[in-house]
């Protein structure tokens, strides 16, 4: 239920955090006298279960938070300039006044870029172009703008945000939740809402909070009917609430700025009870309002209402950075703004498991003394935050104080750049509601859709701890690009390179719900995995003999779908693919969305049973894995299996001192690493450093293996009795006897050939 790893105990615990020390740019932050409380994450129950699970291989290896590749952008520059015809008239930077929002027709939206962000600011809403380094003014002249999301349907068209008054001698305490056009920013409809100085608001699913700063507590909304559901109330205006980072229907992180010394902690919203008459709730609330003296907001202590605090605060995490904002998890860790400090840093809570403290990594900071950082978004995997010059409380809406905007790359660990951008005072929120519902706490994406298993990757404990282990090991997986599922898949070029596993060892991707499957296979006969039945029932592959028992003695095999050795040629589907669909299919399509299912080129379930099997080291060289992916589902496994993963390691000889003009004797050293592999945690394997397999468990060890290009290719039918003929050089033949051709052509249309496809897969079961 979280993004990052159950590694807290429920009960209290204090403990000092030791320092990290990043390479190049990435430099560590000492966080002595850091202290974690409570359950942050989940209880101590899954803490140790996942640990255990999940843990690599002990390394000597420098954790770090940053890669070397460059990240995905689907947004090109050229669509870019495109949709810039379309706001010609926008401002550019520097410029006086920027032009009119509603220059631009509705009809245009579609033309606008993906790579597009909305920056909420005490005096303005509006878009800003990385890419042109343009904007256009959605909204201003109401007062500050906080938070932003997605208005209701598809394709999204509105966004909704607040707006409030400053809270420098505010002359109203009106504060509003209003809806407005993406593209012309006129106000489709506005909603009052009980708050006082709001400083975030935030979606998930069908419920939105309010962060009410001024009255200490969270606010929970039904959406899109904006009625009251719960008030939870439990902070003080002295604690600051001010960023939401919701991590399941209930519960949810709370950034609490403090004045100083930052908080995060982790709160059960379902512990307040529920407004029964939410419409009496309101007049009482806004006749509480009307009753505070709101001249000077810092002289005002919100009123802390009694609470169980035992079942509101489930967790604590003290002292991250002087006056924090922005929470947003990525590869294992939060991306968080240490705003007094003018540094982007990120909270690392699994490197320190059990509660015994965690790290504080300071991933850049501004060079130069005096600015403030306050606002913070995901997008590609480049975070972009606001810097802003120190004034005082008075001048922060003051229209001639622009603010900068900074990209900071996460995978190559580099600030790509620092630009002035026309804030008309400080900025406060930054998101990207048209790529994501969830874009100011979750990373989004222009090349995707977000979709509930990119939240799922992104929020899955599993993953995060895995993500933790191998970049503890030092190699943390490089991404290339993303399966229409919104998914990741691993740096094609690095894979392919002298030195694959710079692309890292391995990259989690979703734990999956296998338990049909494992009802499939355990409901097969034993002799389903012998060539005979298959011959018979199936389709079997000759020719490939002599490779299984050099590197996969024992091994046996189902194969569902297969290709030619370079992985270009179409690809064949046996029978027994029929049988295994229903319960397989739902899998793939998570992991890869229905688009990308045409870009299977093999799918096999391996068996190793225990004692009689084994997969020697190895590294896969066909065409199928050069240009090509390969994904792991784990449907059976123990602990005792040994999935290792050896990539090598190139040092100059210690004992080795090179005379004038003689080359440093280099060491090639092999490592082994055990990568987390348990039932149904799906991920990408890079079979391009080598890898072994030893099953040392009691039980039988059944893996779904599956090979993607990145291209679709086309699927043959096979009818039962088929054999296939490999050749490393010529290619794939599959044939079939002259009666099996004809009774192809008699039965005509796919559906036919489906139907009789299906009838001979229940054959696996008699």
């Amino acid at each position: 239920d979280s993004s990052l790893s159950a590694i807290l105990a429920e009960t209290t615990v204090q403990a000092t955090v030791p320092a990290v020390q990043l390479p190049t740019t990435a430099t560590a932050a000492a966080a002595a006298g850091t202290t974690v409380t409570g359950g942050l994450l989940a209880p101590a129950a899954a803490q140790s279960t996942q640990q255990a699970a999940f843990e690599g291989a002990p390394s000597n290896a420098v954790s770090s938070l940053h890669a070397t590749s460059s990240s995905d952008d689907s947004s090109s520059t050229a669509d870019a300039t495109a949709a810039a015809a379309t706001i010609s008239n926008a401002a550019m930077f520097g410029s006086s006044a920027a032009a009119p929002a509603s220059s631009i027709a509705v009809d245009n939206a579609p033309l606008l870029p993906r790579n597009r962000l909305l920056l909420a600011t005490h005096s303005r809403l509006l878009w800003y172009f990385p890419d042109t380094d343009q904007h256009i003014v959605l909204h201003e002249g109401e007062g500050v703008h906080y938070g932003m999301f997605p208005g209701a349907g598809e394709p999204v068209r509105t966004v909704w945000t607040v707006i409030r008054p400053h809270n420098w001698r505010p002359t109203t305490n009106k504060e509003y939740l209003v809806e407005l056009d993406m593209v012309t920013g006129s106000e489709v409809q506005r909603v009052a809402i009980p708050s006082r100085f709001t400083h975030d608001v935030v979606r998930h699913d069908d419920s939105v909070f309010v962060c009410d700063t001024g009255n200490g507590r969270i606010l929970q909304l039904s959406f899109p009917g904006m009625i009251p559901v719960r008030s939870l109330e439990v902070f003080t205006l002295a604690d600051h609430p001010n960023t939401l980072a919701p991590l399941a229907d209930d519960n949810f992180l709370v950034v609490l700025h403090n004045l100083g010394q930052s908080d995060v902690v982790r709160v059960n919203i379902s512990a307040a009870h529920v407004i029964q008459n939410p419409t009496s709730w309101l007049a009482s609330q806004t006749a509480n309002l009307d009753n505070i003296d709101s001249q000077s907001s810092d002289s005002q202590t919100a009123h802390k209402q009694q609470a169980n605090l035992d079942a509101v605060i489930m967790g604590r995490v003290q002292r991250v950075g002087e006056k924090a904002h922005g929470l947003v998890p990525w590869q294992g860790a939060y991306i968080m703004l240490d705003s007094d400090n003018g540094a982007l840093i990120a909270m690392d809570l699994i490197s320190a498991p059990s509660g015994q403290g965690f790290n504080i990594v300071r991933l850049w900071k501004a060079p130069e003394e005096g600015v403030f950082l306050k606002g913070l978004a995901i997008v590609d995997d480049v975070a972009y935050f606001g810097i802003s010059p120190w004034a005082p409380r008075s001048a922060r809406n003051d229209p001639q104080s622009n603010n900068e905007l900074a990209a900071f790359d996460l995978v190559a660990g580099e600030l790509l750049w620092r630009r002035q951008v026309p804030t008309a005072g400080l900025l406060n929120i930054i998101g990207a509601p048209h790529l994501s519902v969830a874009s100011t706490y979750l990373p989004s994406y222009t090349g995707k859709a977000e979709t509930d298993v990119v939240q799922q990757h992104h929020n899955s404990p599993e993953v995060a701890v895995a993500m933790q282990s191998l970049t503890k090991l030092g190699y943390p997986p490089k991404v290339g690009g993303y399966w229409s599922s919104g998914l990741p898949y691993l740096e094609m070029n690095l894979k392919s390179s002298k030195t694959p596993w710079d692309a890292g060892l391995q990259l989690p991707l979703l734990l999956l719900n296998v338990s049909q499957l494992q009802a499939d296979v355990l409901a097969l006969p034993p002799e389903a995995w012998n060539y005979q039945y298959q011959a018979k029932y199936s389709a079997v592959m000759a020719g490939r003999e002599g490779n299984q028992a050099a590197f996969k003695p024992g091994v046996e095999g189902i194969v569902l779908l297969f290709s030619d050795n370079d992985g270009s040629g179409p690809v064949y589907k046996f029978p027994a693919y029929d049988y295994f669909a229903p319960a397989l299919e739902p899998l793939l399509e998570a992991i890869l969305g229905k688009h990308d299912l045409q870009h299977i080129i093999r799918l096999q379930l391996a068996l190793m049973r225990p004692g009689m099997s084994d997969i020697k080291i190895h590294v896969d060289s066909g065409g199928y894995a050069v240009r090509g992916h390969r994904i792991h589902i784990p449907v059976f496994t123990h602990p005792n299996v040994a999935f290792d993963v050896c990539p090598h390691r190139y040092v100059p000889d210690p004992a080795h001192s090179p005379g004038e003009g003689e080359p440093q004797r280099i060491l090639d050293i092999q490592e082994c690493f055990k990568i987390p592999a348990v039932e149904g945690f799906a991920f990408e394997l890079n079979n391009r450093a080598a890898h072994r397999v030893a099953n040392l468990s009691p039980i039988d060890r059944v893996h779904v293996v599956i090979d993607l290009c990145q291209g679709p290719h086309p699927r043959i039918s096979v009818p039962p009795g088929t054999v296939c003929d490999y050749d490393m050089k010529k290619g794939l033949l599959c044939k079939y006897s002259d009666n099996q051709q004809q009774q192809q052509q008699q039965e005509g249309s796919a559906l036919v050939q489906q139907q009789h496809y299906s009838a001979t897969a229940a054959k696996w079961l008699e």
